[in-house]
């Protein structure tokens, strides 16, 4: 039994697009979890700060 070239190719470029696929979703998740730990770091210098001036009046 022989494969035709036609199908010899189909078949290869769906194992390529699949192996594209799963590099795609690996970057992502890769950038997600960076995303979420940059969420959750809650240090000292990424809090938001505001400085309020409060002018008092005596009469």
């Amino acid at each position: 039994m022989y494969i035709s070239q036609h199908q010899n190719k189909a078949s290869a470029m769906a194992v390529i697009q699949s192996r594209v696929d799963q590099l795609e979703m690996a970057c992502q998740n890769k950038m997600n979890a960076q995303y979420s730990q940059s969420l959750t770091d809650m240090t000292w210098g990424s809090q938001i700060r505001s400085y309020v001036l409060q002018v008092c009046f005596i009469l």
